[in-house]
C-alpha cells in the first residue's frame, strides 16, 4: 500500500521482489475512490492494458478482462532497454515472453542501421526481413499501411575494405521481405533503414540469412 497525495504526480511503488529480464509482467492496481490512472493512447510494444469486467461481455479476453488500446503511465527504475539489437536474433518475429524487436531511438534522425557481424565470412543468397506493422491494430488495411513499417531501406554487405549496396527498396508496404541475390561471401551485413510511413524510429523483428538451392 501506498499514500496518494492530492494533484497530479508520479507515485512510487518499491518491490521487494526479485525479478529478471525477459520475462513479461502484470502490474494491477484495484479500484479507490478518486484515484485515477494516468492513460496514453500510445502502445509500446510488449505492452498491455486492461480492467477487469465484472459482468463478463469480452468473452474473447481471459479472466473477464477488458483490453484497451493503449497504456496506463508507467516508469520502471533502473530504466529498462527492451528493444535492443540482440532481439532480432530470438527467432521470434512477434511479441512473446520478451519484444523480440530492435527499435532505433526515436530522438536520432533517419538512417539508422542494425548490423549482423559472423566471426568468418559467411556464403548466403536470400535475406528474410520482418518488419513491425503492428498486428495489435485490426484492418490496416482499411486503415492504411501502419505508421511503424518500414518504407525505405538498403541492405549492405562488407566486401575487402568497403560496402557494397546488394538491394535499394522504396515505398515498401508488406510485414515480410524477401531479397534474393547471387551468392555471395561476407562476415557483415547492414540493413540502412531510411524513412517508415510515419513511425520516428526504425523498428525489426527479425533478419534471417539463407544460402538456398
Amino acid at each position: 500500500k501506498v499514500s496518494v497525495p492530492p494533484g497530479e504526480q508520479w507515485v512510487n511503488f518499491n518491490l521487494n521482489l526479485s525479478i529478471g529480464p525477459n520475462n513479461p509482467y502484470w502490474v494491477l492496481l484495484e479500484p479507490a475512490a478518486n484515484i485515477f490512472w494516468g492513460f496514453s493512447r500510445e502502445e509500446p510494444v510488449g505492452t498491455q492494458a486492461g480492467s477487469w469486467d465484472k459482468l463478463g461481455n469480452f468473452e474473447d479476453c481471459p479472466y473477464g478482462l477488458k483490453r484497451h488500446r493503449g497504456t496506463y503511465l508507467f516508469r520502471v527504475s533502473p530504466e529498462s532497454r527492451p528493444y535492443g539489437p540482440k532481439q532480432v536474433l530470438s527467432g521470434m518475429s512477434r511479441p512473446e515472453r520478451t519484444t523480440n524487436l530492435w527499435m532505433s531511438d526515436p530522438e536520432k534522425s533517419f538512417p539508422q542501421w542494425i548490423e549482423l557481424k559472423w566471426s568468418r565470412k559467411m556464403e548466403f543468397n536470400t535475406i528474410y526481413l520482418t518488419f513491425d506493422n503492428n498486428l495489435d491494430r485490426p484492418l490496416w488495411g482499411y486503415y492504411g499501411v501502419a505508421p511503424e513499417l518500414v518504407r525505405d531501406y538498403r541492405l549492405l554487405v562488407k566486401i575487402d575494405e568497403g560496402w557494397r549496396e546488394l538491394v535499394k527498396v522504396e515505398g515498401n508496404y508488406r510485414r515480410r521481405n524477401i531479397v534474393r541475390f547471387e551468392t555471395i561471401k561476407t562476415d557483415t551485413l547492414r540493413v540502412e533503414i531510411s524513412a517508415t510511413n510515419g513511425d520516428r524510429s526504425a523498428r525489426v523483428y527479425e533478419i534471417r540469412v539463407y544460402k538456398e538451392d
